[in-house]
């Protein structure tokens, strides 16, 4: 996660769950995270509405003008990357936090690289519609709007030892569902349609961290299944 809005939001996700799947909706406080929120959205989890935006901030609707009160999540994506967008969507569904690469092309024909990241909140005992799916489409821009997402470079579970994904049949899960051939695809089109300018999604650091500083903050006790490799960050 490179930038701030994802990284603050998945912090907090990772906090308030306390050694659960995923934290309850009632317990979820969006102020919280206030600023990460701006870039944010809720989306329907349940039944008809499900992949249904509920709720858009405020840098969200002027960055990717598409993403609006009662649309879909799949209409900010091009057709080209509805099949991807989807699978995020089932996949944070399961309940699973997940976050993907992408890019579209502002009004001025340049290039931006976001990050998008979905995160599950299970339903509280005493309220069950509070199921739903928050993330952030972070590195949006509200002075240099995105017609759509034309594309996805990359695709991650985070995954950490409390979840079902770290069962000794998931490599073979993995396997069969083709997931390295569907990342290796991700990586040669992102490629042949960005280059080097991939590289411009990373976001600026206004404080130099101390020496493992970073790693301790987003990654602790964290596995990133990633391409078919899985690498284990240990606790700092």
């Amino acid at each position: 996660m490179k930038r701030r809005a994802s990284r603050e939001l998945f912090d907090y996700w990772n906090a308030v769950r306390r050694g659960r799947l995923a934290p309850t909706g009632a317990g979820f406080d969006p102020s919280a995270v206030r600023e990460a929120m701006r870039e944010g959205f809720y989306l329907d989890m349940a039944g008809e509405g499900f992949g249904r935006l509920t709720w858009v901030g405020s840098d969200l609707r002027l960055g990717l003008p598409d993403a609006r009160r009662d649309g879909l999540f799949i209409d900010v994506w091009s057709r080209d990357v509805a099949a991807e967008a989807t699978r995020l969507l089932r996949l944070a569904r399961r309940p699973c936090p997940v976050i993907a690469g992408a890019w579209g092309t502002d009004r001025t024909g340049a290039t931006r690289v976001v990050e998008a990241l979905v995160l599950p909140l299970l339903a509280d005992p005493r309220a069950p519609e509070s199921a739903r799916l928050i993330g952030v489409f972070a590195g949006v821009d509200p002075s240099a709007p995105l017609d759509r997402l034309d594309g996805m470079s990359s695709f991650r579970i985070l995954d950490d030892s409390p979840t079902p994904w770290r069962e000794p049949g998931f490599p073979r899960r993995r396997l069969r569902d083709g997931w390295s051939a569907n990342h290796a695809e991700l990586e040669r089109r992102a490629q042949a349609e960005l280059g080097a300018r991939l590289a411009a999604g990373a976001e600026p650091a206004t404080v130099a961290p101390r020496a493992g500083e970073e790693m301790t903050r987003v990654a602790r006790h964290l596995t990133i299944i990633e391409g078919g490799r899985i690498a284990e960050k240990a606790p700092t």
